[in-house]
């Protein structure tokens, strides 16, 4: 008589976790928190100590010495290959070309 009641309690419990209907879902609404954010009088703008080196360095040189007449572009500014950056007062350089023409005219 014990193992028929014992089977019918079991088997009772097993039919009623057999139910069809889906459990109810419930939302739980989550709580916003709200902050006010305040001007503390300071602009936006950080400064820090900083040192910039530039990741290529290239060392300029012309083919003839000379004084410089004008320089063409600004440290910091990209250039492009065969772009003139600067000139040199080629004053010397024209006096000479003018006396040896003078010298091979006969």
């Amino acid at each position: 008589m014990k193992i028929k009641t014992v089977v019918t309690l079991l088997l009772t419990f097993l039919l009623a976790a057999c139910d069809r209907t889906p459990p109810e879902v419930v939302e739980s609404v989550r709580p916003v928190k709200i902050f006010i954010v305040e001007d503390s009088g300071q602009n936006g703008t950080r400064y820090f100590p900083a040192r910039l080196q530039a990741g290529d360095e290239t060392q300029l040189s012309f083919k003839r010495s000379g004084q410089l007449q004008q320089l063409l572009v600004r440290e910091g500014e990209q250039v492009k290959k065969g772009q003139v950056i600067a000139k040199l007062n080629d004053t010397d350089l024209t006096l000479r070309v003018r006396d040896r023409s003078v010298h091979l005219q006969p």
